[in-house]
């Protein structure tokens, strides 16, 4: 997968692309499957230097902690790829994502009991809940693979019925 990241001439202003990605793009193992960053922000980028690049460069290296996937006041796009039959721990994290399914069929679990089966092509936005995916997809091998693109952003922190919403991961 090729990657390219657009910034600024120093000399003319004009619009160019970075020369400063380095090899194609790799995933990083994670429990259920991988995960592919495709952008990461720590805090709103200031465009007028690269060091939004660098610092995307890093995260993309080191990976980011799974119980902690955006950084605080920062950004996250990445493509998750799910294992064939896996789960997720229940989780919450403190950020707004937008999931859309790019490839397979996962269910998509509530802390309340509700679920949703999503499919190829559908979104979802989860808004600090807790929550539980499960690839359902049929398939042997490659064909098992559920594949979701992510977009999610850290949010100020909140109260639901009065209490404090703290990250988990159980």
């Amino acid at each position: 997968m090729s990657q390219y990241i657009t910034t600024f001439s120093p000399t003319t202003g004009a619009s160019i692309f970075s020369s400063k990605l380095p090899d194609p793009l790799h995933a990083h193992p994670i429990p259920l499957g991988k995960i592919t960053y495709l952008y990461t922000t720590h805090t709103p980028p200031n465009l007028s230097t690269e060091a939004d690049i660098d610092t995307y460069l890093t995260d993309r290296e080191n990976g980011l902690p799974p119980t902690s996937p955006v950084p605080p006041g920062g950004t996250n796009a990445s493509l998750i790829e799910l294992a064939p039959g896996a789960a997720t721990p229940v989780r919450r994290t403190i950020t707004v994502g937008v999931f859309r399914v790019l490839k397979g069929i996962v269910r998509l679990m509530l802390d309340s009991g509700e679920e949703r089966v999503l499919k190829e092509g559908d979104v979802v936005v989860i808004r600090g809940a807790k929550h539980t995916w499960r690839n359902e997809t049929e398939g042997e091998g490659e064909q098992g693979w559920a594949k979701l693109m992510v977009f999610a952003m850290s949010v100020k922190d909140f109260e639901v019925n009065g209490k404090q919403v703290e990250a988990e991961w159980l």
